[in-house]
């Protein structure tokens, strides 16, 4: 009699187990902007929740940007690139941490904390990063995913040898400038120093007084 019973009890509470997530609420929140894009150049840190809502109830919580999305389902962790599974393990908790790191030139590594490395991708254009969470209620428990976003600009690439002349400071500009006619470099030259200054007002004057006497003599001889 007592195997018998306790085997019906067994049967009944896998039963009850089996329709619990029939009769799970769940209340979309749809997928909104997360005010951030993928870009280059860029550190994102993505923080996802997905509580217990019940037994074998869990809500979703999914990351889309472009190639990439990152969907966590209770402790399961999936991951694609371009469509493609790319990771798809159990993280032992109902939460997990993600990164993503983007260098200035397009190339992205995705980062699984406590597992790595997971995958690589390429963006040639920046994609808006959506975020999608809900709400599942099986009574009397309820509760709702969350993703957290983070993003941290990387240090700026080493400066190129070849640069763009469009983009020098204008002030080099008119070095290159000066530098570039004998005449504003004589004179610069012949400025920098009090002795040159001198000279060059002493032959002024001397120009002045020649050019004085000379109308003087004009006059007086009636040559003008």
């Amino acid at each position: 009699m007592m195997p018998k019973l306790a085997f019906l009890t067994i049967l009944a509470a896998l039963m009850i187990a089996a329709t619990i997530p029939a009769a799970a609420e769940t209340v979309p929140l749809n997928w909104r902007d997360s005010g951030y894009d993928l870009a280059a150049g860029y550190r994102y840190t993505i923080a996802l929740e997905s509580p217990v809502s019940g037994p074998f109830v869990y809500p979703y919580a999914i990351v889309d940007a472009g190639p990439v999305r990152i969907r966590l389902h209770g402790p399961q962790l999936t991951i694609w690139v371009n469509g493609e599974p790319v990771f798809d393990e159990s993280v032992g908790s109902t939460s997990a941490s993600v990164v993503i790191v983007v260098d200035y030139s397009g190339d992205g590594v995705i980062e699984v904390t406590g597992f790595g490395r997971v995958a690589g991708f390429t963006i040639d254009h920046s994609y808006r990063i959506m975020i999608y969470t809900e709400t599942v209620t099986v009574w009397p428990w309820s509760s709702t995913s969350r993703v957290v976003i983070t993003r941290q600009a990387l240090p700026p690439p080493p400066t190129s040898t070849t640069t763009n002349p469009n983009l020098e400071p204008m002030d080099e500009d008119i070095n290159n400038q000066m530098q570039s006619s004998g005449l504003w470099n004589w004179l610069a030259t012949a400025f920098s120093s009090g002795a040159m200054i001198a000279i060059v007002f002493l032959v002024i004057a001397f120009g002045i007084i020649v050019i004085l006497m000379f109308l003087k003599q004009a006059r007086k001889r009636k040559w003008l």
